[in-house]
């Protein structure tokens, strides 16, 4: 895309996306058809789901260890030994260079990657689904390593407090692959700066921007009580509405290994960071045996 061509894009979604996300318009119209088809779906969930549901619409976040959410599957393991087999592919970020990424950013999806079916599995569907009030689309997924910084480096992008751009609500799902404590670059959050929170107001996303508050600034604004970190042990999984202001991946003295899925409403106008390959719709029918699943992969934008 020129640049001419990116300064309009950008100028007609600055008029457009304010008048989409009033709530009447954004829930009642745009995101009528996946509102309903949630409401038909009549979903049962767990307790441990509905704990989980109930702190997101809360705090914004919720965690939980794998193993709880997903018992006798040996998840984990699975996704340390598909660490282990594509470390040696990991190419750094090119804007995010503190990350090595174990996905590649153009990626056709394969639906028998152990990270794909996990994020694609009715279980955490159904809690995102839950915290939406609607059916989503599977946005992308990465897998990166946050390197060690150099001493007194500065914090950059994703290490600094922000919120994301891409919707009124954003549901992150990150998993801890080893043990990650504070000098491991943890994953940080404001409670209740996520849609309907007492923080939602501050530093609001500016669509088609996020949000990048000045350096320090939250910690003189939001109680410490209100700020949570998550250090946990390799397994810890994250549910976040990533609207709301978070960081992590500075690492101070161990490298932080993450895996990361986003799912949006299908109202957004940002494209999925996958392309699906052209035999997609038989391989739907033959691996994807929920509804929902099907949903999340084939609604929204699709890369192209």
């Amino acid at each position: 895309m020129s640049q001419a061509s990116a300064f309009i894009k950008e100028k007609f979604l600055q008029f457009f996306l304010p008048l989409r996300n009033h709530p009447l318009i954004w829930s009642r119209y745009v995101n009528r058809v996946s509102k309903r088809l949630f409401q038909d779906s009549s979903v049962h969930l767990s307790d441990i789901q509905r704990a989980l549901v109930a702190a997101l619409r809360r705090d914004g976040i919720a965690t939980i260890h794998i193993d709880h959410l997903f018992p006798n599957k040996h998840l984990l393991q699975s996704f340390q030994q598909w660490v282990n087999q594509h470390r040696s592919l990991a190419q750094v970020a090119q804007k995010k260079t503190f990350l090595i990424e174990l996905v590649d950013s153009q990626i056709t999806l394969d639906l028998g990657d152990p990270l794909v079916q996990f994020y694609l599995h009715p279980v955490l569907l159904d809690v995102i689904n839950s915290y939406f009030q609607m059916w989503s689309t599977f946005y992308y997924y990465s897998l990166s390593v946050a390197q060690v910084m150099e001493p007194d480096s500065l914090r950059v992008y994703s290490q600094q407090w922000h919120r994301d751009p891409e919707e009124v609500m954003t549901c992150k799902v990150f998993v801890y692959i080893q043990d990650v404590d504070e000098t491991s670059g943890p994953f940080s959050y404001v409670r209740g700066s996520h849609l309907g929170g007492k923080w939602r107001s501050i530093f609001p996303q500016r669509p088609p921007k996020g949000s990048y508050p000045p350096p320090q600034v939250i910690e003189g604004i939001v109680p410490s009580l209100d700020i949570q970190t998550v250090t946990g042990t390799a397994g810890t999984v994250i549910f976040c509405d990533t609207s709301g202001l978070h960081c992590g991946g500075y690492a101070s003295q161990q490298e932080r290994i993450m895996l990361t899925g986003a799912f949006l409403p299908t109202s957004s106008v940002w494209r999925k960071r996958y392309y699906l390959p052209p035999n997609i719709e038989t391989l739907i029918q033959q691996q994807i045996g929920s509804p929902q699943s099907r949903f999340a992969l084939t609604s929204g934008r699709l890369h192209s």
